[in-house]
């Protein structure tokens, strides 16, 4: 950890966050979003408020595995398999 990044928290505390959900609204592409169950970064609820923002997004849950996971669990691998076929179809 940079030691002026944790300083500057400690003094400041967080910078504020930009508003993220009207930009993922506006993301025209086809998202994957990857979400491992044991998460303690990211809540189910939030994974599935993402997709459900997102105009073409899709849930992978990887059971068993925290944040993050490592794209090589087998659900995973199927899932990008599939996802990418579909894209690559579509562009045809």
């Amino acid at each position: 950890m940079d030691p002026a990044y944790i300083r500057q928290r400690v003094q400041h505390g967080a910078p504020p966050r930009p508003a993220l959900w009207p930009v993922l609204k506006s993301l025209p592409c086809p998202t994957l979003v990857v979400w491992g169950t044991e998460s303690d970064v990211l809540l189910e609820a939030q994974a599935r408020r993402m997709v459900g923002v997102l105009p073409r997004g899709e849930l992978v849950k990887v059971a068993g595995v925290a944040h993050a996971p490592t794209l090589v669990e087998p659900v995973v691998l199927a899932a990008l398999e599939r996802f990418l076929s579909a894209q690559a179809v579509s562009r045809t």
